[in-house]
């Protein structure tokens, strides 16, 4: 099942535990510091979304408290994504759904790593957008992320990361495993609809080295840091046992900022 251009599979591949529960979390990271900045600033704050997809993260955020979000522009480069998002968030698109939590929403359709948005952002999400980057765009992809946010600003990155490897046939094993327990689990939960044939197709897309180009933490957090981020608070959600004798290897989710001493540093 080639799900690449099909929203309903989409959708339904990040219907998986493991998935949901980096949406509720990154949720929880937005809201409390959207709460926090309004306190210090008296407005709105603006959220941009790279790699929006169908944006399935947005449910998650009216189960929170209010969560006082001014503007969220949702970027992809996939127009079907964004034709059902825009579908699925209508009212809030058109303006006419303020009871959501008063956010106007837009969609934009652009290549993350190209696009630019006007002015610098209070938050930017990158749910699942790193890895969906090649290899070779991966720093800039960052360094796009750190120059549209504010210096006060934070990023929250959720990913799933995988065990560390030297070579091509390392990292097949590596992925492989990863997806091994994945699968695992989710039939041992009795989800064997279709989502089951589609984590079997996310892992043959990493075999193949085309749409998934995932890597391991130590990857991830080496590119923040060339990228001039660094992470302030990280929150690994699955697995929740010891199912990888590596701890840094499973679902992630990240609160970022802007490495202010390395901007120091550059100058001196």
């Amino acid at each position: 099942m080639d799900y690449r251009d099909n929203a309903v599979l989409y959708e339904a591949v990040e219907d998986i535990p493991g998935e949901k529960a980096m949406f509720r979390k990154a949720a929880e990271l937005i809201t409390a510091f959207a709460q926090r900045q309004e306190k210090l600033l008296g407005k709105g704050i603006t959220l941009l979304d790279l790699c929006c997809g169908t944006a399935p993260m947005y449910r998650y955020l009216p189960e929170l408290i209010k969560c006082p979000l001014e503007e969220i522009t949702g970027v992809d480069i996939n127009a079907n994504y964004l034709w059902f998002a825009r579908q699925k968030y209508w009212e809030r698109v058109t303006g006419m759904g303020a009871d959501w939590f008063g956010a106007e929403l837009n969609f934009m359709e652009h290549d993350a790593v190209d696009y630019t948005h006007p002015t610098p952002v209070d938050i930017i999400l990158a749910s699942s957008a790193y890895h969906h980057i090649e290899d070779e765009r991966k720093l800039r992809f960052l360094e796009k992320v750190r120059n549209q946010l504010k210096d006060e600003g934070i990023a929250v990155f959720c990913e799933n990361l995988i065990g560390s490897y030297q070579n091509p046939a390392e990292r097949a094993i590596a992925v492989t495993d990863f997806y091994a327990e994945r699968i695992k689990e989710i039939a041992s939960l009795g989800i064997i609809d279709k989502r089951l044939g589609l984590v079997c197709r996310v892992l043959q897309y990493e075999l193949d080295r085309e749409y998934e180009w995932k890597h391991s933490y130590q990857e991830f957090v080496d590119n923040l840091r060339k990228a001039g981020l660094v992470v302030v608070n990280e929150n690994k959600v699955w697995p929740t046992e010891d199912l990888f004798k590596d701890p840094k290897v499973g679902d992630f989710v990240f609160e970022v900022r802007k490495n202010v001493e390395a901007k120091k540093n550059a100058w001196l």
